[in-house]
């Protein structure tokens, strides 16, 4: 169980692929269920990866469910709680960090080029925070009320400047914020790279935030108490909104249907056409496609 709010583990122990890049120390995840509760329910990791997650269940008897988008699951476009048939007592998720680690591509750890839902290769920080808010959805609506799911995030410096990512993914969680566990970073490799004439304090910490399911159900197309989801989703950008709204329906949908769904998240904006902006947002076609005149869907698989 975590002691404190600081965490350190030098010894990543034997749980999963050491070689896939990225990984954590498996203590982690041991000591966030020990801490968090996971006897009586479901553990899920929706980004598995090297296959820690699986290790460290198996070790502590859990049930458990892991899924990848190097294994066909994609957290953007593929409805987590349907997937799973039941709701989680516990998620983990280790976020990609935008440009500091590619997982697709050649080079990588899979696949021969990059996956246009990889969030490593999000092509800017707003289309990475886009991607997280629609993750992070998807990840609230598979939890069971009062149930707990786990960020690890880490900040990076890029030419000089400072991405404060687990600030910002901190602002986009929906439930209750339970705990920041501040994790110090060992055997990375800017560890080993000397930065000539630079003035500035190496990044050498990750945070795992940690928040509990506070209501029933944060989707949009989910039948819930309109105030209650409006109050969920005042930090909700219109494109997440509307990727949450086909994803949760897992097909193609007509924009009468979108627009109704849509209500929820447009009384709490002040855009005074929403039905036209809407219809902007389903012109980028590398989210969405035109199934025909006045039907869309998500563009679910890698093109």
């Amino acid at each position: 169980m975590f002691k404190s709010s600081v965490i350190s583990y030098p010894n990543r122990g034997n749980y999963g692929d050491s070689r896939y890049r990225g990984n954590c120390s498996g203590y982690v995840i041991k000591d966030f269920l020990e801490t968090y509760g996971y006897q009586d329910g479901l553990f899920v990791d929706p980004s598995e990866g090297g296959g820690t997650s699986r290790d460290v269940a198996n070790e502590l008897g859990v049930r458990y469910i892991g899924l990848d988008l190097s294994k066909g699951f994609n957290l953007c476009t593929d409805d987590l709680y349907l997937t799973l048939g039941e709701r989680a007592s516990t998620i983990f998720w280790h976020s990609p960090y935008w440009r500091m680690i590619p997982y697709s591509g050649k080079n990588a750890m899979w696949g021969n080029k990059p996956h246009p839902f990889d969030l490593s290769h999000a092509s800017s920080l707003q289309d990475f925070l886009s991607g997280c808010q629609l993750a992070i959805s998807n990840i609230y609506d598979a939890l069971r009320t009062k149930g707990t799911y786990g960020i690890l995030i880490g900040n990076w410096r890029h030419q000089g400047e400072y991405y404060n990512l687990s600030s910002m993914l901190e602002r986009l969680c929906p439930g209750k914020l339970v705990d920041e566990i501040i994790k110090v970073q060992h055997n990375c490799v800017s560890d080993r790279k000397t930065y000539r004439g630079s003035h500035f304090v190496r990044i050498a910490h990750e945070k795992l935030l940690v928040f509990q399911k506070a209501n029933e159900l944060f989707g949009f197309a989910l039948a819930y108490s309109i105030q209650k989801r409006i109050e969920l989703t005042k930090s909700i950008t219109w494109k997440s909104a509307v990727k949450r709204i086909l994803m949760s329906n897992g097909g193609p949908m007509a924009l009468a249907e979108i627009y109704m769904q849509a209500e929820p998240y447009i009384a709490q904006t002040n855009n005074n056409h929403p039905h036209s902006k809407i219809r902007q947002i389903l012109q980028d076609s590398r989210y969405f496609r035109r199934v025909e005149r006045g039907v869309f869907d998500l563009v679910r698989e890698a093109a």
